[in-house]
């Protein structure tokens, strides 16, 4: 049986590719156009999703990972200025936000080899209320996997 940080491990890499495989599936002329079923297939253009977990991951996941190494949880308002530093961001194009996505996947599992076997249900305070290591890791897990259905709904249907 795999350890949570093993566990954690592979699926950090497996959903990165994930939804790296994903998008690639895209036309790349189409990864910045709305989708033509906003319904189904929402209502942000495919790079925005990849552009949207990078920076997730950027400001919340990883500093709230660091908590159970000793650093304070920082205040971030991520959600306030998300639709004007997108507007600015678009321009950089969907590899940037594959590099971005991936450097950032491998400082968290690089942390992974920090954390002892009871800091998986330590609870600490974070973004989410007091919660345990292992919650953060399954949040990052859930909020790949959403994003990437949403690529994917897009690479099946459009």
């Amino acid at each position: 049986m795999k350890t949570p940080g093993e566990w954690f491990r592979l699926q950090l890499q497996t959903t990165a590719e994930g939804i790296i495989w994903a998008i690639r599936q895209l036309e790349p002329d189409l990864h910045l156009h709305l989708p033509p079923d906003p319904g189904y297939m929402g209502s942000w253009p495919a790079a925005r999703h990849l552009w949207h977990v990078a920076r997730y991951e950027r400001l919340f996941a990883l500093p709230a990972m660091k908590v159970w190494l000793g650093e304070p949880l920082a205040h971030v308002d991520m959600w306030r200025v998300e639709d004007r530093d997108w507007a600015i961001e678009q321009t950089r194009g969907t590899e940037a936000f594959i590099e971005d996505l991936r450097i950032i996947r491998a400082e968290q599992i690089a942390l992974l080899n920090q954390f002892s076997d009871s800091d998986w249900e330590r609870i600490e305070q974070t973004y989410w209320g007091e919660r345990p290591l292992s919650m953060v890791l399954i949040k990052t897990y859930q909020h790949t996997l959403e994003h990437t259905d949403a690529i994917l709904r897009m690479a099946l249907w459009w």
